[in-house]
């Protein structure tokens, strides 16, 4: 997943002013542990990334279910020489493949969870240098520059 740091950089510029906002005029600054908080909460690439892990989750627990039995019904009506007959069918059966597809399914499915999990922890470490990074440049940098 591709992340921009101009949008990190407007998720804790508007996260700023919210908080800024909400306190009035005596309020604290926004710390860098709540500026990396609040983008790790808002983030669109992280919110993606959840909604990817609870798919995969959602894949593997159909994975593991039984396969539906199938159920069919058939009648046949015969007249044949002014006499009447006729047959009905009903029958019920369950695919067997699942015996030997289901376990290599869900295996499958359970390394996609784990491998959306990683990528989570991945997108957030970078999410999180970048607004690191973007905290110190908007908060330290100008006074480098002019001092």
């Amino acid at each position: 997943m591709k992340h921009t740091p101009f949008a990190v950089r407007l998720l804790l510029v508007s996260a700023a002013s919210l908080f800024g906002a909400a306190r009035g005029p005596e309020a604290q600054p926004l710390t860098l542990n709540q500026a990396i908080q609040r983008t790790l909460e808002r983030h669109p690439a992280l919110q993606i990334q959840r909604r990817a892990i609870e798919e995969a989750q959602g894949q593997r627990t159909a994975a593991g279910l039984l396969p539906n039995p199938a159920l069919s019904y058939s009648r046949e009506d015969l007249r044949l020489g002014g006499r009447e007959g006729g047959e009905w069918i009903l029958s019920a059966g369950l695919p067997l493949n699942f015996l030997w597809e289901r376990q290599p399914g869900v295996d499958a499915a359970s390394a996609r969870v784990e491998a959306e999990q990683f990528a989570l922890a991945n997108e957030q470490r970078l999410i999180r240098f970048e607004a690191q990074k973007a905290f110190v440049e908007h908060n330290y940098l100008p006074f480098a520059l002019s001092g």
